[in-house]
C-alpha cells in the first residue's frame, strides 16, 4: 500500500521514467479500484499519506513538504508538475504535431516523402505513379530551459498554491522560446512563400497561401500575437468575430475553414499555414528536467528547468509560407 512505499532519491533516476511512472510501478493504480483513493495517482497518494494540501483554504507552505525526509523527497515532482502544466498550455506547436514521439538521442532521423508523382489513373502494363520516401537528413534537438532566482528561505512560508503559479510561468517562458524556435525551422524553406509588406496584408493573401497548397488541405494557421491583431481587423474577420462564433483562447477560424492560432512567443515575421495531418513531427528527448538534488536539501539559489525537443517536416508541400515585412518586426 502507499503507506509502506520507500521514498528514495533514486526513484528520479530511473531512465525513461519520470517520478510519478518509476512509482507507479511500486504502487500501481489498479490496486485502488473501488476504494476511496480511486481517481488519485501514485504521486497523489503520497501528498494524502503525508497531509500534504496543495491547494485550496486550507492549502499548506512551502515547508509542509520538509516536515520529514520523505515527504522532502515529493517536492522536485511537484515543481516539475507545475512548470509541465504551464509549459503544455502555452506550448502550440506540439498541440498541432501530427506525430509526436520520445527519443534517447540528441540526433534523430525522421522520413520524408521526396516524390510524390502522378494523380492519374494508372492503364494496365503501365507503370505505377511512384511515392518516393527517404530518411530525412539528421536533425539535430534544441535544449529550451529557463533558470529561476529563489531560495528555500523566500519560499518556505509561502503557500504552496501561490508559489505554484510561479512555477507555471516558469514553465510558459519555456514554450514560448520553444514555439518560436521550432516554428522558424518547420517553417524553412517551404515549397511556397507569398512576400508581402505589412501594409498589402489583407485577407486575400490569406486566401491565396490556402489555394496554393498542392495536395493537402490546410486546416491551420500559426501567427503571431501581432499578426492575429491584424487578421481581426479584416471586414472579413470581424463579421465573423461580432457574431461571437469561433473566437476565443487566441483562436479564430476563418469562413473557408482554416484555424487561426496566435502562438506564444512566436515572431512577427511570418504565418504558416500547413495540414495538421501531415506536416511535422515533433520528439521529445526524455521529461521535462529539473535539478532535484538542491531542492530536496533546501540548498538552492535557483531552480532550473529544461526540455529537448526536436522537430522534422513529412513532405514540404504539407507548409506553406506569408513573409511580412515592412514594419511587421
Amino acid at each position: 500500500m502507499y503507506n509502506d512505499i520507500k521514498l528514495e532519491k533514486t526513484l528520479y533516476n530511473i531512465s525513461g521514467k519520470n517520478f510519478t511512472q518509476a512509482l507507479t510501478e511500486l504502487d500501481p493504480d489498479e490496486e485502488y479500484k473501488g476504494t476511496p483513493l480511486e481517481g488519485l495517482d501514485a504521486y497523489e497518494r503520497q501528498l494524502k499519506r503525508f497531509d500534504i494540501k496543495v491547494k485550496g483554504k486550507d492549502c499548506d507552505t512551502v515547508d509542509r513538504f520538509f516536515a520529514t525526509t520523505d515527504s522532502a523527497i515529493l517536492f522536485p515532482e511537484f515543481v516539475r508538475r507545475q512548470v509541465v502544466q504551464g509549459f503544455n498550455e502555452t506550448f502550440t506547436i506540439g498541440q498541432y504535431a501530427a506525430s509526436s514521439a520520445i527519443i534517447d538521442d540528441t540526433y534523430f532521423n525522421s522520413l520524408m516523402v521526396v516524390i510524390n508523382s502522378g494523380t492519374e489513373s494508372v492503364s494496365e502494363g503501365k507503370n505505377m505513379p511512384t511515392m518516393i520516401v527517404r530518411n530525412n537528413s539528421p536533425h539535430a534537438t534544441f535544449k529550451f530551459a529557463r533558470e529561476m532566482d529563489i531560495t528555500y528561505e523566500v519560499l518556505k512560508k509561502k503557500r504552496i498554491d501561490t508559489f505554484a503559479v510561479i512555477l507555471k510561468q516558469l514553465g510558459v517562458t519555456i514554450a514560448r522560446s520553444a514555439n518560436d524556435q521550432l516554428v522558424q525551422t518547420v517553417s524553412a524553406a517551404t515549397s511556397y512563400n507569398i512576400d508581402t509588406t505589412a501594409s498589402e496584408f489583407n485577407y486575400s493573401t490569406l486566401v491565396e497561401l490556402w489555394k496554393k497548397m498542392d495536395g493537402f488541405d490546410m486546416d491551420t494557421m500559426f501567427c503571431s500575437k501581432e499578426n492575429f491583431g491584424r487578421i481581426l481587423q479584416f471586414d472579413e474577420m470581424k463579421n465573423l468575430v461580432a457574431t461571437g462564433i469561433c473566437a476565443e483562447n487566441s483562436t479564430i477560424v476563418t469562413p473557408f475553414g482554416i484555424t487561426i492560432k496566435a502562438v506564444p512567443g512566436m515572431t512577427a515575421k511570418q504565418i504558416v499555414g500547413f495540414s495538421s495531418k501531415y506536416a511535422y513531427e515533433l520528439v521529445y528527448c526524455g521529461d521535462m528536467v529539473i535539478d532535484i538534488g538542491k531542492l530536496i536539501s533546501t540548498q538552492y539559489d535557483q531552480i532550473g528547468s529544461s526540455i529537448i525537443i526536436g522537430i522534422s517536416r513529412f513532405n514540404n508541400l504539407a507548409v506553406n509560407v506569408i513573409n511580412i515585412t515592412d514594419g511587421a518586426d
